[in-house]
């Protein structure tokens, strides 16, 4: 909504992991270098650690994209899965002929077959293991035994793990000291310090088209610090935040009441104990923005908020008073007489401002969760991007996608899957539905230009629905 605002070509701090927006400070080149190095070495396994939002996918995805042609990667997105498949999930994603019926000693001659016939073509195979802490301490002990497929000068499998640090305390174990030992590489993935973040957002907004050096000034810049605390996903959370409400009050200059504003938003300033008032109310936070935009800027251009105006134009029956007196506690406000939810979504759309009943993906939700139910697990399809309820900005911008570059017909090919992954609710969109992983990766470079700009990759629909939670099917 802010682009033309601040004359960007795009949204700049959008949170997914677009790699043109890789920046390689705070170590990012590189801990990417070394990771470059050692697979081009083949030292086997490697671990990369971070803590939460502090860029793992973005760095995993830019490792995909920057390696040569001779390496062949394999993703495994489900950290979930038990020992005795594992093996079965390289393989298939390999495109290799198993199935779930297939005993392990035959998928380990298939892949074991696949990956010497690789060797002998010049050609490598990385495995990409994101949320690694999550695994079961025996699938990581197979892991180790996947390590050992290997010529007599080289290992045949390669393997990246990306986690939070929890991972290091599962690898403490006394029993997994053999896995421990295989680790050439441990490579950290810090927070950003103040002057990294700094150069993160001017980044981030020259790769956006930004005419304008340093938009968001030194006081502005140690403001989002102070409640980012160096982690990525709260810089990219708060940055786009508070361009929206600068956008929202008609503003071309950042100041730190927009900030501020924006770390309300999103309950950053009771997380880091700071109670101080604000010095500029946006009703029900930036998200509510979204909605009424239009409707507040000309209130604040041609006179003050009427306070007893009824807001019946924001689809609610609260008065403009009762939204500013709910600014600093949102869930005080009641969405119970908005339009009715689907039973089996109910419990997940507490905060979804960004869907609206009538809109294309809240339709397409729908759609998918009661394909879902009847679908067949084996199938594989493109995902496009995972989108966290509490950052829907992702789904605003498929809603203006589908409705705009989409026809109605075509738009039936898009499956937004809902449920939890690490205990939050997300949303995982995805093109089409192919039966194999072989036709699903041809069809990625055929895909249409707005849909490869957001890396999509080959996912099956089983590993989908383990990542979601079956129980929500």
């Amino acid at each position: 909504m802010y682009e033309k605002h601040f004359n960007l070509q795009e949204r700049p701090f959008r949170n997914i992991p677009d790699t043109k927006m890789f920046f390689d400070g705070g170590g990012r080149g590189e801990i990417l270098q070394a990771l470059h190095y050692a697979i081009k070495t083949g030292e086997g396994i490697v671990k990369v650690v971070g803590e939460v939002g502090n860029g793992k996918t973005m760095l995993c995805r830019k490792l995909n994209e920057s390696l040569p042609n001779n390496i062949e990667v394999v993703f495994l997105e489900n950290p979930s899965l038990e020992p005795e498949y594992i093996l079965h999930a390289v393989a298939k994603e390999l495109g290799l002929p198993v199935s779930l019926n297939s005993n392990r000693f035959a998928v380990q001659q298939i892949l074991r077959k696949y990956l010497l016939a690789q060797h002998a073509a010049g050609k490598r195979i990385v495995v990409l293991i994101e949320e690694a802490q999550c695994m079961p301490p025996r699938t990581l002990e197979e892991i180790r035994l996947m390590s050992n497929l290997e010529t007599e000068d080289q290992k045949l499998l390669q393997l990246v793990l990306f986690g939070q640090p929890e991972l290091n305390t599962l690898l403490a174990r006394e029993d997994l000291r053999q896995l421990t030992e295989r680790i050439s590489y441990s490579l950290d993935l810090k927070p950003f310090s103040f002057d990294e973040l700094k150069d993160y957002l001017n980044h981030r907004l020259r790769k956006a088209g930004c005419p304008t050096q340093d938009l968001f000034n030194i006081r502005v810049v140690k403001h989002i610090y102070k409640f980012a605390q160096g982690s990525v996903r709260r810089i990219n959370l708060l940055a786009d935040k508070t361009l929206l409400a600068a956008y929202a009050y008609n503003d071309t200059t950042i100041t730190i009441q927009h900030a501020r504003s924006a770390a309300e938003d999103c309950d950053f300033i009771e997380r880091v104990g700071v109670g101080l008032p604000l010095k500029i109310i946006i009703p029900t936070g930036i998200s509510a923005v979204v909605a009424m935009v239009f409707w507040l800027i000309p209130t604040l251009q041609y006179g003050s908020i009427n306070t007893t105006k009824n807001a019946s134009d924001l689809s609610t029956q609260y008065s403009t008073q009762e939204f500013v007196n709910s600014t600093n506690n949102v869930s005080q406000v009641d969405y119970t007489d908005l339009a009715p939810v689907p039973q089996h979504n109910r419990k997940f759309l507490d905060r979804e401002e960004a869907l609206s009943p009538e809109s294309i993906v809240y339709k397409r939700v729908d759609e998918t969760m009661r394909w879902l139910e009847q679908a067949d697990s084996s199938q594989y399809t493109i995902q496009l991007m995972t989108s966290f309820v509490n950052d829907p900005s992702e789904l605003r911008d498929l809603e203006e996608m589908l409705s705009r570059r989409f026809d109605p017909k075509d738009v039936e090919d898009f499956f937004v899957f809902h449920g939890t992954a690490n205990g939050e609710s997300v949303y995982v969109v995805c093109f089409k539905v192919y039966p194999g992983v072989t036709p699903a990766k041809s069809a990625i470079p055929n895909l249409p230009e707005v849909l490869k700009r957001y890396r999509p990759f080959v996912r099956s629909v089983s590993s989908i629905m383990k990542e979601i939670g079956d129980n929500n099917v």
